[in-house]
Order: C-alpha cells, then sequence, then structure tokens
C-alpha cells in the first residue's frame, strides 16, 4: 500500500512528489502505469527521479510534523500549497478514513469533506464507527443508514463498535428481518448482552439442527450448553454429531461420541472422528470400530 507522506533519502537529499512534479506534463510522462494512491507512494517518486539508490520513509501521521524532516514539516504546514490537487485525486479512501480516525480536528474534517466526493462504500463507513471520535462515527452512522446498510453491515456493527452503536445497530437489524445466520454471527462473536437478544430471537426463528450444532463448536460454554439441549431435543443426524465431535470443545465432543454410538454410526463417521477429535476419543472410537470390523467378520 502507498502511504501519505512517503519520500526517499539519500544522503542529505529528500525526494519526494508534491503536486507540482505529479500534475506536470514530465510527471504524465514518468509516471504513467502508475495508478490510484500510487502516485503518493515510494515507487512514483524512485519513477519520477530516476533514483537507483536511497532510503524509503513513510509518516502516515504526516501531521505530527515534529517526525518529518524540516523541509517537509514546513510544507504540510501550507499543504493545500503543495497537494491539493493529490489530495483531491490520489488519496483513496482508505487514506482519507486513516486521517479521519486518526488525525487532529482540522484534518478530519477536511478528509470528511473530501470523502463525501468520493462516494464512500458502506465498509468505509462503518470503519469510520469503529475506529473515528464520536463526532465522525455520528456522521458516518446517518450515511449509513441512507445507504441501504445490508445485515452484514449491522451484525458487524453489533460485535465489534462501541456500544451506541451495537445498539442503535440491533434496532436496525430487527426492522430488517435477520436471518438466523446473523444471529448466529452475533451469538457467537459479540458480547453478552446482545448474544441474549439473538438467541432469543434465534428461538423464534426455526433455528435449524445446522445452526445449533455450530453454536456447539463455535460460541462460549453458556450457548454452547444452550444449542446442545436444543439439539438433543430435534432427533441429531450423524453427521450433526460427527462435527461436533470433531470440532468441539472436548466435553460437547464426549457428549456428541457417545450419543453417536447409539444411532449406528458409519465408518465414515467413525474415521472423521479417529483423525480429528481429542486423543480420549480417537482410542474410544478406534476400540469400537475393532469391534465393529470383528463382528463383520
Amino acid at each position: 500500500m502507498c502511504n501519505f507522506i512517503s519520500y526517499v533519502q539519500k544522503g542529505d537529499q529528500l525526494f519526494y512528489l508534491t503536486d507540482d512534479e505529479i500534475f506536470s506534463k514530465e510527471g504524465r510522462e514518468k509516471l504513467s502505469g502508475c495508478l490510484d494512491n500510487d502516485f503518493i507512494g515510494h515507487r512514483a517518486i524512485w519513477k519520477f527521479f530516476d533514483i537507483r539508490e536511497g532510503e524509503d520513509h513513510k509518516v502516515r501521521d504526516f501531521w505530527n510534523t515534529d517526525k518529518l524532516p524540516k523541509e517537509l514539516a514546513d510544507k504540510i504546514t501550507n499543504f493545500d500549497s503543495y497537494w491539493d490537487k493529490t489530495f483531491k485525486k490520489y488519496f483513496m479512501n482508505d487514506d482519507l478514513i486513516h486521517i479521519i480516525s486518526n488525525a487532529p480536528e482540522i484534518w478530519k474534517a477536511k478528509a470528511w469533506e473530501q470523502l463525501q466526493t468520493q462516494n464512500p462504500s458502506n465498509f468505509d463507513l462503518i470503519n469510520i464507527i469503529y475506529y473515528s471520535s464520536e463526532e465522525y462515527r455520528a456522521k458516518a452512522w446517518e450515511q449509513l443508514l441512507t445507504q441501504n446498510p445490508s445485515n452484514d453491515n449491522l451484525k458487524y456493527i453489533i460485535c465489534y463498535s462501541a456500544k451506541e452503536y451495537q445498539t442503535k445497530a440491533w434496532e436496525q437489524l430487527l426492522n430488517q428481518n435477520p436471518s438466523n445466520s446473523d444471529l448466529k454471527y452475533i451469538i457467537l462473536y459479540s458480547l453478552e448482552e446482545y448474544k441474549v437478544k439473538a438467541w432469543e430471537q434465534l428461538l423464534t426463528r426455526n433455528p435449524s439442527n445446522d445452526d445449533f450444532k455450530n453454536i456447539v463448536c463455535y460460541s462460549s460454554e453458556d450457548y454452547k450448553t444452550k444449542a446442545w439441549e436444543q439439539l438433543l431435543t430435534r432427533n441429531p443426524s450423524n453427521n450433526e454429531l460427527r462435527y461436533i465431535a470433531c470440532y468441539s470443545t472436548k466435553e460437547y465432543q464426549a457428549k456428541a461420541c457417545d450419543l453417536l454410538l447409539t444411532q449406528n454410526p458409519s465408518d465414515f463417521d467413525l474415521y472423521c472422528i479417529i483423525c480429528n477429535s481429542a486423543e480420549d476419543y480417537k482410542a474410544k472410537i478406534s476400540n469400537y470400530l475393532l469391534k465393529k470390523t470383528q463382528m463383520k467378520i
């Protein structure tokens, strides 16, 4: 990835690109083949100045001018005179989101204004909700609601964002008829408050054995127990039990193995458990398989 501000140092010399170089006739010729934010990276610098040696440097938090050589720090304080065109054309959405999430307010505002001209995706807005200050989280949320957020967008906010936006996203998700898969994801990855809400919703939506199987394998202990109890009322298949025996925690591997052995498991079921489960059950299943083979003989 190419980042602003990038420069190359060769001895006492600094090489970097400003609008004057990038948008000049010489720049158009030398930098042909560069795309998007290639123009703000090291590759473009090496191409433009035709240098053969030097040390690459980049300072993504360029607003902290004490990290820069004085020559560049002075230019940053007069940013628009040197990079206004570059900022408007070659700063990509992720570059702007980085600024909105990390820079002082004057830079956040500048980057937000530019982002509005670049058709930010829902994913762009979600990243701002995750990482920026409250003012820009609020702006991003308001804009996200105008862009028809998907259930995936909302469940990621529920699982990974700040509490206020988890609440907002949950309310919006309920308006959008979440699928069992959406609810299962929240049970697996969100905070307890939303695990509870999602579990309650799931039970009203005719969940499948596959839903419960995955919760038994991958969720927290409380929900493994809840899902296992539900699964027992629904005549789990050998395939479902085999999966749990291979991929859940030790307690539920044991439960699934014990139940599977009462359901006339196939040799394939048994071989899969031997290959994938804990050592205790490998031995148990191996003995069962051996006895089964001997009976056939």
